[in-house]
């Protein structure tokens, strides 16, 4: 039996931890105390009955994961997907560490290895997707996947030439580009699907 009973709480006292030992990948354990004095009132308000929890023969608790452990995920994801664009599809995909570190930005403790699965469909994948539907992917093309920082600046020259007062130095959030070579390597596009709006190199 698999509960999520308690995951908030296990989740901040894990990061606690990591914290105290000043340590991100630091291993850390569930003390007796902690799932003796805290875990305990938990399920018993949940569960209601002692009996039940008198079953219980182990708890098991999932931790949080650790950077290191998030930037190995996102790259086992990121392989599969792009295994199976050249395999399916023809296509080359690469990406760099930028783009491994913006994905496990989006972590979020409560949905665990699922949020770093939902972050690549909605920030890679769906992108991949719509430049294909778009026409903008052919067999044999190479998709360097990397991350823009345009400014807000940037942005509104871009847009409207007369927004001179904003601050250059303010960043809009990172975006995913693709860019893309055709199999020839001639053709170079740096695809901002994020803003519609395509660039030739």
């Amino acid at each position: 039996m698999t509960s999520n009973v308690g995951s908030q709480v296990i989740a901040e006292h894990a990061q606690q931890l990591r914290y105290v030992s000043g340590n991100d990948e630091a291993d850390i354990e569930i003390s007796r105390d902690f799932k003796e004095k805290v875990m305990r009132p938990i399920l018993r308000r949940h569960f209601l009955r002692d009996e039940f929890l008198g079953r219980i023969n182990e708890m098991v608790y999932f931790l949080p994961f650790s950077t290191s452990e998030l930037t190995e995920l996102v790259n086992r994801s990121l392989k599969s997907w792009s295994e199976k664009a050249l395999k399916r599809h023809s296509l080359t995909v690469t990406w760099n560490r930028e783009v491994v570190d913006l994905i496990v930005d989006g972590y979020d403790v409560y949905y665990g290895a699922r949020s770093i699965n939902y972050e690549i469909e909605r920030r890679i994948i769906s992108l991949l997707a719509l430049a294909d539907e778009q026409g903008h992917l052919n067999p044999g093309s190479r998709v360097n996947i990397s991350v823009s920082h345009k400014s807000v600046k940037d942005e509104a020259w871009s847009s409207k030439k007369s927004n001179e007062n904003l601050d250059p130095t303010i960043s809009s959030p990172p975006r995913i580009v693709l860019n893309v070579t055709d199999a020839k390597g001639k053709v170079n596009k740096v695809l901002d699907l994020t803003q519609t709006t395509i660039s030739w190199a």
